[in-house]
């Protein structure tokens, strides 16, 4: 059976609240209210919970690839990277340093088909 008379005090200000209300310091430490968290997060130009929360939900609506990107894949080493179009940095491989690069798209069975077809060693 849940208890709903579950109090956590805080390390800083000393009252008590519902776990709800509690979040971890920055160190995960200590345990301590969202308003002494926010004061926190704001004397230190963190972002607050809230914020944290809104931004972490507009990560996840962006797009996986960025357009100005072209993804890579290293031939040698098989390091996937991708670099900036336009870019005036030296294409190589920030692994293994080598030059030997190619586009690289997401592996799937269909591009797999396709480059294996499209071989001049295929028979």
């Amino acid at each position: 059976m849940k208890n709903d008379f579950s109090k956590y005090m805080c390390e800083i200000c000393k009252f008590s609240f519902g776990f709800d209300n509690m979040a971890y310091s920055s160190d995960g430490k200590k345990l301590i209210c969202k308003n002494c968290y926010n004061i926190i997060a704001k004397r230190n130009d963190k972002p607050t919970l809230e914020e944290s929360r809104i931004k972490s939900s507009v990560a996840l609506q962006l797009p996986l690839s960025v357009p100005d990107r072209v993804n890579m894949m290293c031939v040698d080493c098989k390091y996937k990277f991708s670099l900036k179009t336009g870019s005036r940095i030296a294409a190589v491989c920030p692994y293994c340093s080598k030059g030997r690069l190619a586009k690289y798209d997401e592996l799937t069975a269909d591009n797999l088909i396709n480059e294996v077809s499209n071989s001049k060693n295929f028979y």
